[in-house]
């Protein structure tokens, strides 16, 4: 028994803003599912903070995306649509790939009306590569940064 339980896993936002369903991004490939399950978060403040107690297993080179993973879970933050054409401009990351790295400390920054100003969409898009689905509680909610979402997988 217990091969089909669901496991709750403790996440806090890492960005304060609107909990959306991943199927609303404006992205095929992150709205579809390609690249796993998860959701998104339109947010109103432009910092970063780790959902939970991790390694860093990457950090893109234009400071947009970020990798985690530890015993549990991997996860993929990735912040805005094709914002990986601003080549850096706007972003900052206080991280590196392989620190540990605790539940709520900073990872980097990002200027949203830098982002807006070029056309592009900031909302930030967490995944997780490995899960097949995954459900959210609360969507359509605003989230502070740090605050707990409980996630199901």
């Amino acid at each position: 028994m217990g091969f089909f339980t669901k496991k709750k896993f403790t996440f806090t936002s890492p960005v304060k803003g609107k909990l959306i369903p991943l199927e609303e991004v404006k992205d095929e490939v992150f709205a579809s599912g390609m690249m796993g399950s998860g959701f998104a978060i339109n947010p109103e403040e432009g910092e970063i903070y780790a959902p939970y107690d991790a390694t860093i297993k990457a950090v893109f080179p234009t400071n947009h995306a970020y990798g985690l993973v530890n015993n549990t879970l991997e996860t993929l933050i990735h912040i805005g649509i094709d914002t990986v054409n601003l080549n850096g401009t706007g972003f900052s990351s206080y991280v590196n790939q392989g620190n540990s790295i605790q539940q709520n400390n900073k990872l980097g920054s990002f200027d949203i009306d830098y982002i807006v100003s070029k056309g592009l969409n900031p909302v930030v898009i967490i995944i997780f590569p490995n899960k097949e689905k995954v459900k959210i509680n609360k969507l359509h909610t605003n989230v502070d940064k740090n605050q707990i979402i409980e996630i199901e997988f």
